[in-house]
């Protein structure tokens, strides 16, 4: 009986009487009778599918999907753009990933860089220190920081 399907979905809805007869436009008595199966003609039962969004043949009959096959169809290209939007979201992370790990590769260059340059500071320190204790400097102190070369 469609006034039991009606009253089915209302609740299943969690809406009101008072909500639905708001919606379509009819005093809330009207709506109780319906679901007593009173009264529903064809023109309520398409503006009561309206506004549950279900198939009016499905209200009316009971029989078939209960949603209507537009929005089925609407649905599935729904789920459709969502997925191409996921690959596209993964397709962004595995781009910043990999520029990630760039940027990682030429941070461990600049650190090794960063070392050579204390490395060989250090050594030109000792070199001249140890020229200097025997006597005259055989080398020349080295300014190995970035910038201008020293004459």
């Amino acid at each position: 009986m469609r006034g039991t399907r009606l009253k089915d979905l209302r609740e299943g809805r969690r809406r009101t009487q008072q909500d639905v007869a708001e919606a379509v436009g009819v005093h809330v008595s009207r709506v109780g009778a319906w679901e007593r199966g009173e009264g529903l003609y064809k023109s309520s039962v398409n503006r009561l599918a309206e506004f549950f969004g279900v198939d009016p043949g499905w209200l009316e009959t009971g029989e078939g999907n209960p949603e209507p096959a537009a929005a089925n169809g609407d649905f599935l290209d729904g789920l459709h753009q969502l997925e191409k939007r996921v690959d596209r979201v993964d397709q962004l992370l595995d781009d910043l990933s990999n520029a990630l790990a760039e940027d990682r590769r030429w941070q461990q260059v600049e650190d090794r860089l960063n070392f050579l340059s204390e490395q060989m500071r250090n050594y030109a320190v000792q070199a001249i220190d140890e020229d200097e204790v025997g006597g005259s400097p055989k080398w020349s102190p080295i300014d190995l920081t970035p910038g201008e070369p020293k004459p």
